[in-house]
């Protein structure tokens, strides 16, 4: 009997199938923003999805633009429906959308693209993405997500853990956070 499992997110698809060996992943966000007919389509065999959820992933995030935002979200959201531990580290200017309600700021528009951004934020809303926090406060609350937040960066702008968004599971340095991220991969957004 084939064993199977469906498992359906916004604007991004999972589908496992355990007799056949592969994970098929698609990913459509960036195809409907732009109404474009081609999606996104990752085949992993299990073998190698093994090896990558075994290690887990790390991610770096330094730019607070609205783009890296959403990237953050989906990825982090992904790596839970895939059962991958995750650890973000957040530093430079992603920082102040950590803060209490910092989510409910404007992130930043990285000049020469406003006009993209401006598309990229209608498209958003039109197929009702429900936004980079949601999906990370639902990946914390879901998964083995713990976020943390560069304790550099909050000593230089005077921020203590009781200012920050309650997922952020604690302030920490950059050897705490390498350390924890020793067998990881990571990545920098």
């Amino acid at each position: 009997m084939s064993s199977s499992r469906y498992k359906s997110m916004p604007h991004f698809t999972v589908f496992y199938s355990y007799n056949r060996n592969i994970y098929i992943i698609f990913l459509s966000l960036i195809s409907q923003v732009w109404n474009l007919s081609l999606s996104l389509r990752y085949i992993i065999t299990i073998k190698e999805m093994i090896k990558m959820t075994d290690k887990g992933i790390s991610i770096v995030i330094s730019t607070g633009t609205e783009e890296k935002m959403v990237m953050l979200g989906v990825l982090t959201q992904t790596a839970v429906n895939l059962g991958m531990p995750l650890r973000i580290f957040v530093t430079g200017t992603a920082l102040p959308l950590f803060l209490k309600d910092g989510y409910r700021k404007e992130p930043i528009l990285p000049r020469g693209f406003e006009g993209y951004m401006k598309q990229l934020r209608d498209g958003l809303q039109k197929i009702k993405f429900e936004g980079w926090h949601e999906l990370l406060q639902n990946s914390v609350k879901d998964g083995d997500v713990k976020v943390y937040v560069c304790s550099l960066m909050s000593s230089a702008l005077n921020i203590q853990k009781k200012g920050l968004d309650p997922m952020v599971e604690d302030i920490v340095g950059a050897t705490n956070f390498m350390i924890q991220s020793a067998e990881n991969q990571i990545i920098t957004i």
